[in-house]
């Protein structure tokens, strides 16, 4: 905290906050302030500013040009200008002569341009976020003038708080909202609540001298003092509920996320695409093949020209323009200008699926669709070309502020992901509200006496009747015939004659199923759970009364924020309150919405226990944190007290944690009657809800009818002492016709004459003595919600959502793997895992949490995920904050949602509670086996939960099963226990794998790679997720984040991935019948403030999901991988291709033939053919084959044992080719040799004219007959063209054959490749008439080729395809 005085006078308070214009017109002027900032930095480092400075950088694998190739190609300009000057046209044929002119022009002109589209590209890349931040505040500030948001635009204050979600309440407009925390501006006045995170710096509007705060920083605990903290008292003590204190804030709490956002825009890595594409051209073409080339060529033509003078022409053109036309295809001419439009275009693409998707396409479910239990395959969207085109300008020219098209492509990133990160559950994986799962109650089988009465008229049971007759209940033919159930109660008589002769009693668990279609909707497993209906109703109603009465919701608000300040006062304590909303099983039960009209809430109450004194604590801690590890759950309990319109009576209705529940409970209700609730009941209930309670939410329901009206009508809350045990009364003992607790005697001497119903007599003597003092205090109070009736207790569970489980399946058949970041313990993360379909189990998950952290911040640091369930829940700091004020052993409130998985299919069966373990075996494990041991306490775990659902538990057995322990404490009472474990459990991995995220590089290095291979990484905070992130970048994967695009900490985590996915999360709603739709803004008049936090907490993910399902993201890696897979075979079909024409010119060389191509046919063909057929390859459909090969690591992308592979096949694909051309070409050349010779004997295939005795014209090609020579360049020309249409073929699918894929349905390809050949034709018949000589002394023509010149030019592509398919054949094999 800070202690700086002058802060309170820094920011003016406005006493009803600030309204909304204000704050966004203050918001606004923040964002342009930091951005204006950002750019007078950038400008201010320099001359050049920092994009200029690295524009060209050879290391800079981002950008397609690079200063090498730009010096490459200005030599290549100079050298052919040197040679047009070192020649005249009269001595030299005119093709050689202009061409070289021509040539270095349209180099020169192709760099200019290059270097203009490269350098404007890098601009926008470096100005992107930039570019997105301006307009994201052009949207603020259009929103400023038309904004008219209410109370209602908001979700409600008493909302469940999710760690996906960041709230605040703020003064807005004169009314407290839920402000999420990314619209805070300076000057804004919040309400903190006892607890909470501070987030930001802030002051209070009132200082407190004696404290001497005045102000404090963003992760600061708002720890407020409460009344009698330090006091020592023995009885029930009232307390004042903790309300909220006003601060203002004093920054902006998200300017520091937007800098974080600027700053490390660039940081991400290279993709794997950018990383092949600079190997290749810069590494294995530029600095390896070029001067090879060179040199070969040098050598080759000086030695021809040392001794073979009558075959070679000048020396300007052997020694300059033979090399520098060589190679002009292997120079950078079109490729850079050609790879920025293919990816923009790629770009365009795949945002453009997002608006080709079908109408029903988020109904598309593959269980719904297989049966079998295979995974469906995603259907495939072929994005039209007119759809992207709108998009692909946008992107060309940076007005697409949608997505980061260059700094985090949605191409280059989800067409080669290897991982999916997902760093947020509630809303996201899971839905965002708990649901029943398991209902567990008390029976007892008896004989009954054969007396009965009707049940008094205050009980529940008789409201039950009354709610049934109300039409509060649904009667139908099955719950009529259970309205016997309802039986009257039994009387006591006080001699014992109504007793019991024998009883059994019996513990039931029912199983529900969630329906993952819908939120909130569950299902009994059990078909015959009406049987039932007796001990359900009662719970049924106080679900209605107590849990899902929205009059309770503000005063609960503070009863949970005054019970977890509560447990702050206590290291060995949290505050745990279980309720969320559960009336949906009242409504499966049989309940109508009009049950709760009968009755009207009077009173509300509140009761926590504090942990025992030292003396008795150790041993409380002791059983208790055998369950739960580092923190106990302090008790509490909430009640309400309800008066029936029709009867005038009052019932209170109880629920709370279970052991303060039941230390008020001395009676259970059966389903008929009322039995007494002895010690190995509470046992079996307590250890049922310790162990549901390691990945479960558990609450314990009770009520009472109160026959004597209670004066004090003020709701309150009670604190009782750690030693209270002799508050309660005492359980009964098993003993026939002794005295019971639940009789008047337990508080008053006086015997009754009469028998008393179970329901009343337990408080009609101490209401008699109350009433005759007068008013009731405290003690009254406490001894009001003493003597309840135990009801059942209800264990809730995060369900995972189908669609989830659906997209990592999809995504494990992609070859993805999918990651879970969780910020719970290692059990809890592994239960939920589970959920979700992942490897959980042996050597599966990782613990982020330093192992070597003392203890006290360990515990600290684990507050969160021993919660089991609390309402409220803060999430943590950004990374930049913790590096710069650490935590400080800071508790944190409950942001946890352990769910658990269902090992066993199990209905309502009856489970028996078994005979602890014997502990000797797991003791006696040797350190050999140690590997099978946390697997065998996790098995003996689940025996207990699931194995049979709790069978009789006879009374005969009391006396033993007194003495057995069914606590995990027992299965985990070894010495070797993992820090992180809830329960105890030894979670430590037997693969010894690291713990902690320091230790992750280290095992990497020195021991193996598992840590990049696990699916579940738990004890998480942003800092360490990121720095996750960056060790699996570090090692190759490709790492896409998904989390919530509400919540303002995954900034971090968002910047740090190669690419980033926003979800909006569901809402957690407080009832089902609460929508949450308020918080949806109403598209005519502006967005929401939800819909404005997503836009602003976005600004660092390349594509934020609305409303679209989240198997969408499928689509998109679909059309990324095809997309990418298309682009990696244009670019390998257009290196081959320019390959060739180099190689074609390096063996005319060496076969001492003519050039084969002059420099302008070779330029026509590098920088028009070669590229129309490449590009003809990018319109390729969209197959559903992409989706099942790997992508690969993005570390060492090229190797040798690659190239090597490429160089084999280019060889048996191209080669044959070469030969082929050169072939054609000398028997063309030795045609025309015969017609001028008229001797056939004197044309040398190779020599040409042996009789041509001029020096340096080419043996007369380059002289008098440079016709001949020009029409075999161009039939070369042609049939290479012809030749790599036919090549491109086998280019349209590499893993099909021909046969099986035909090439029409590449549309693109069907139209460009007849309109290449068309163009080459006509090509070949402008250059003729542009350089055939005017007079010549023989002419020649195109029919003086030989037949089977040409039977051999064009009969060759027939075999040409049978090789390349083969090949093919055996690539794919």
């Amino acid at each position: 905290m800070s202690y700086a005085k002058e802060e309170a006078a820094e920011t003016k308070v406005t006493p009803n906050g600030l309204s909304t214009r204000e704050a966004l017109t203050c918001l606004s002027s923040e964002i342009r302030l930091e951005l204006r900032r950002f750019e007078l930095k950038q400008t201010g480092q320099g001359f050049f500013e920092p994009w200029q400075r690295q524009l060209f950088s050879y290391n800079n694998a981002d950008g397609p040009l690079h200063w090498s190739s730009i010096l490459v190609l200005l030599v290549e300009v100079v050298l052919l200008l040197v040679a047009y000057t070192l020649t005249d046209d009269e001595e030299f044929y005119t093709p050689r002569h202009t061409g070289a002119l021509v040539e270095a022009c349209v180099i020169f002109l192709l760099l200019i341009l290059n270097m203009y589209m490269v350098g404007w590209d890098s601009k926008l890349a470096y100005y992107e976020m930039v570019t997105r931040a301006k307009d994201m505040l052009q949207q603020l500030e259009g929103l400023i003038e038309e904004s008219c948001w209410n109370e209602s635009s908001y979700l409600g204050r008493n909302t469940p708080l999710s760690p996906c979600i960041t709230l605040q309440w703020t003064y807005r407009d004169g009314a407290l909202v839920n402000m999420p925390q990314t619209l805070l501006v300076k000057g804004d006045l919040i309400a903190m609540r006892p607890g909470y995170i501070v987030p930001a710096r802030c002051r209070p509007v009132q200082v407190d001298t004696k404290v001497g705060v005045y102000a404090m920083n963003a992760g600061d605990q708002y720890m407020p003092i409460m009344d009698g903290a330090e006091s020592v008292f023995c009885g029930p003590q009232v307390r004042a509920p903790l309300g909220t204190r006003d601060f203002v804030v004093l920054e902006t709490p998200y300017i520091p996320y937007l800098r974080l956002a600027l700053e490390e825009s660039h940081n991400r890595p290279c993709s794997k695409l950018n990383k092949a594409r600079h190997k290749v051209y810069t590494h294995y073409v530029e600095k390896i093949l070029l001067p090879f080339i060179l040199v070969m060529m040098t050598v080759a033509n000086a030695l021809r020209f040392i001794y073979l003078p009558q075959t070679v022409g000048k020396w300007p053109e052997m020694f300059i323009l033979l090399q520098m036309d060589a190679v002009i295809p292997l120079l950078p001419l079109v490729f850079p200008i050609m790879w920025l439009l293919m990816n923009n275009y790629g770009v365009a693409t795949v945002l453009a699926v997002l608006n080709c998707l079908p109408a029903d396409f988020s109904q598309y479910s593959a269980y719904d669709s297989l049966s079998d239990g295979t995974v469906a395959e995603v259907p495939v969207i072929n994005v039209t070309r007119k759809a992207a085109w709108d998009i692909f300008m946008n992107v060309l020219h940076g007005r697409c502020t949608s997505t980061l098209p260059r700094t985090a492509s949605v191409l280059h990133a989800l067409g080669s992901v290897t991982a999916f990160c997902c760093i947020d559950k509630k809303g996201i994986l899971s839905w965002p509200n708990p649901t029943a799962e398991k209902i567990l109650f008390l029976t007892e089988d008896e004989d009954r006496a054969p007396d009965a009465e009707t049940p008094d008229s205050g009980s529940v049971m008789a409201s039950m009747g009354n709610v049934s007759e109300g039409n509060g209940i649904r009667l139908g033919e099955d719950f009529l015939e259970l309205k016997d159930k309802l039986s009257p109660l039994k009387p006591i008589i006080a001699d014992g004659s109504g007793l019991r002769s024998s009883s059994k009693t019996s513990v039931v668990v029912l199983d529900l199923s969630h329906d993952s279609m819908t939120p909130f909707s569950i299902e009994f497993d059990d078909p015959m759970w009406k049987r039932h209906i007796g001990s359900l109703k009662p719970l049924g109603l106080n679900v209605l009364l107590n849990t899902c009465n929205q009059k309770t919701l503000d005063f609960y608000t503070h009863v949970t924020d005054h019970v977890y300040k509560a447990s702050l006062n206590d290291k060995d304590a949290i505050g745990v309150v279980n309720r969320r909303c559960l009336c949906e099983m009242p409504k499966l039960i049989g309940f109508a919405d009009c049950a709760m009209d009968i009755f009207y809430m009077e009173q509300q109450l509140a009761m926590y226990r504090n942990l025992p004194s030292t003396q008795k604590r150790e041993k409380y801690l002791h059983h208790v944190q055998s369950f739960i590890k580092f923190k106990t759950p302090l008790p509490n309990m909430f009640s309400v007290i309800v008066r029936e319109k029709n009867s005038g009576m009052q019932q209170l209705l109880s629920q709370g944690t279970a052991d303060l529940v039941l230390d008020c409970c001395n009676e259970f209700w059966t389903g008929e009657d009322l039995a007494p609730l002895r010690p190995d009941n509470r046992k079996k209930i307590l250890d049922f809800y310790h162990r549901s309670s390691l990945t479960a939410y558990c609450t314990a329901f009770a009520y009472r009818p109160l026959t004597h009206p209670i004066s004090s009508n003020e709701n309150m809350i009670i604190e009782l002492p750690g030693d209270c045990t002799e508050m309660f009364p005492q359980p009964p003992t098993p003993s026939f016709g002794s005295k019971k607790s639940w009789d008047t005697d337990s508080f008053d001497d006086r015997r009754l004459s009469q028998a008393r119903y179970f329901s009343e007599d337990s408080l009609l003597s101490v209401m008699e003595k109350a009433n005759s003092v007068g008013a009731l205090d405290a003690a009254n109070e406490f001894q009001a919600q003493c003597n309840q009736i135990f009801i059942g207790l209800v264990s809730m569970q995060y369900q995972a959502k189908t669609e989830i489980i659906e997209l990592i399946e999809q995504l494990e058949c992609a070859c993805i793997r999918f990651v879970h970041f969780s910020e719970e313990s290692e059990l809890r993360s592994r239960v939920f895992s589970e959920k979700l379909g992942l490897e959980a189990g042996w050597n599966c998950h990782i613990s982020l949490l330093n192992k070597n952290t003392s203890e006290q911040n360990l515990q600290e640091a684990a507050d969160k995920e021993t919660a089991l369930h609390s309402q409220h829940s803060l999430p943590y700091r950004l990374d930049m904050m913790e590096l710069m004020r650490p935590n400080g052993g800071r508790k944190s409130r409950c942001s946890s949602a352990p769910d658990i998985v269902s090992l066993v299919d199990t209905t309502s069966q009856q489970v028996t509670f078994l005979e602890k373990p014997n502990i000797n075996v797991l003791e006696a494990l040797p350190d050999t086996e140690a590997s099978e041991r946390s697997d065998i306490e996790l098995q003996m775990l689940t025996q207990y939960e699931t194995m049979g659902a709790i069978d009789e538990f006879d009374e005969s057995n009391a006396n033993e099963t007194q003495q057995m322990t069914l606590s995990a404490s027992h299965v985990t009472s070894s010495s070797r226990s993992s820090t992180s474990a809830p329960g105890g459990f030894y979670m430590a991995n037997r693969a010894k794998l690291p713990r902690g995220i320091e230790n992750i590089r280290p095992h990497i290095e020195q021991v193996d790679n598992v840590p990049l291979l696990v699916p579940l990484f738990t004890d998480c905070t942003p800092k360490t997720t990121r720095e996750m992130f960056k060790i699996m970048q570090e090692y190759g994967e490709i790492v896409c984040c998904a989390g919530s695009s509400l919540r303002l900490h995954n900034y971090g985590s968002f910047m740090q991935a190669d690419i980033s996915i926003a979800l909006a999360p569901r809402f957690p709603q407080v009832c089902r019948k609460v929508p949450t739709t308020t918080a949806v803004g109403d598209s005519s008049v502006g967005p929401s403030p939800m819909e404005l936090c997503r836009t602003l907490n976005t600004l660092a993910c390349s594509v934020s999901f609305d409303k679209e399902d989240p198997t969408t993201i499928l689509q998109l890696i679909m059309q990324a991988r095809s997309y990418t897979a298309n682009i990696h075979n244009c670019c390998h079909f257009l290196l081959s291709c320019e390959l060739t024409l180099t190689l074609l010119q390096v063996f005319s060389t060496i076969f001492l033939l003519p050039p084969v191509l002059n420099g302008s046919q070779v330029l026509w063909l590098s920088c028009v053919v070669v590229p129309l057929l490449s590009v003809s390859l990018l319109g390729k459909p969209v197959e559903r084959d992409v989706m099942k090969k790997a992508t690969g690591k993005n570390s060492g992308v090229l190797n040798k044992k690659l190239m090597l592979t490429f160089t084999v096949l280019y060889m048996t694909k191209f080669l044959p080719s070469v030969a082929v051309t050169l072939t054609c070409f000398g028997l063309m050349l030795t045609a025309f040799c015969a017609k001028v010779t008229a001797e056939a004997a004197v044309c040398h295939p190779l020599y040409g004219n042996t009789q041509y005795d001029k020096l340096h014209e080419w043996s007369g090609w380059g002289g008098a007959h440079t016709e001949a020579l020009l029409i075999a360049q161009n039939a070369v020309a042609f049939l290479l063209t012809f030749y790599f249409a036919f090549i491109s073929m086998s280019y349209l699918n590499r893993y099909q054959q021909l046969w099986r894929r035909l090439p029409t349905v590449n549309t693109l390809w069907c139209v460009i490749m007849p309109a290449v050949v068309f163009l080459q034709l006509l090509y070949f018949i402008i250059d003729i008439m542009l350089h055939a000589p005017v007079a010549p002394s023989v002419k020649f023509a195109v029919r003086d080729i030989s037949i089977a010149t040409w039977l051999l030019g064009f009969l060759w592509p027939i075999l040409l395809v049978s090789i390349n398919e083969f090949v093919k054949r055996r690539e794919i094999k």
